[in-house]
């Protein structure tokens, strides 16, 4: 990496035309192929291959020189490669969202991705339409013959998110020819999926027939995995003419 840096602190006014807007440019990935060739002894040569990810917000054509020094002999020459790239991009305009209910059954629709992106149809395929989900497996796919963006599996917004307030997935869309990259949101909203549940299902109390009216015993109160209104709780106690329930307004004990 050190190397790929070098070769790209080039002095933009002395290399025209090396992009002076270099800080808006991501190189994602570099790979690098050695070889050998006998001159005078052993100069070791680099061919190198970039993958843009992240690109300047105008459309623009550039030509990259990337010059290369010898570390052999100082007497030899001392340019040995000059690699031109010619590199066209297009960014995607602003950020996609949309918003699909938890546990959506399969093929459930979610938006029309291709439409909204301003992507035609019949270029799709030419044009290798990639959906990344940034590790959320395929919770969501694409259909490519019409565009649109559904339910693949199930979504269980507690495994996603636990009880955080907000919960989205972030997708990336790729297109080549030429490549653009799109970012889309997709909230996931809570539905009321779960049972509250009490750390156990009897307690048992032991009480002094002395103990006076009014005497208080502390109950755990249940809890609920999902947020919101979804997550409100309300208690009741069976009929009986020796107890009555003192429900709290917090999260305190029953």
């Amino acid at each position: 990496m050190s190397l790929f840096a070098a070769m790209f602190s080039l002095n933009p006014d002395k290399y025209s035309p090396f992009p002076r807007e270099r800080d808006s440019i991501l190189f994602h990935s570099l790979c690098a192929e050695q070889w050998r060739t006998q001159q005078n002894g052993t100069d070791e040569i680099s061919r190198f291959f970039l993958i843009w990810r992240q690109f300047s917000p105008i459309r623009k054509d550039r030509v990259f020189e990337m010059l290369y020094s010898s570390r052999g002999d100082p007497e030899a020459p001392h340019l040995l490669l000059s690699l031109t790239i010619l590199a066209i991009w297009k960014v995607g305009s602003g950020q996609v969202h949309y918003s699909v209910l938890e546990e959506a059954k399969h093929g459930t629709f979610v938006g029309r991705i291709a439409q909204d992106l301003g992507l035609e149809l019949e270029e799709l395929v030419p044009r290798l339409f990639q959906l990344d989900s940034k590790g959320r497996g395929d919770l969501l796919e694409v259909n490519l013959q019409n565009g649109i963006l559904f339910v693949n599996s199930r979504i269980d917004r507690e495994e996603l998110c636990g009880r955080s307030a907000e919960c989205s997935i972030h997708l990336e869309v790729i297109v080549d020819r030429p490549l653009q990259v799109f970012h889309v949101d997709v909230e996931v909203r809570d539905i009321n999926d779960n049972p509250p549940l009490f750390p156990a299902t009897q307690k048992n109390l032991i009480i002094a027939e002395s103990r006076p009216i009014d005497s208080r015993f502390p109950l755990e109160g249940a809890s609920d995995a999902d947020i919101g209104e979804n997550a409100l709780l309300s208690y009741r106690l069976s009929p009986n003419e020796y107890f009555s329930l003192d429900v709290p307004t917090s999260n305190q004990q029953v």
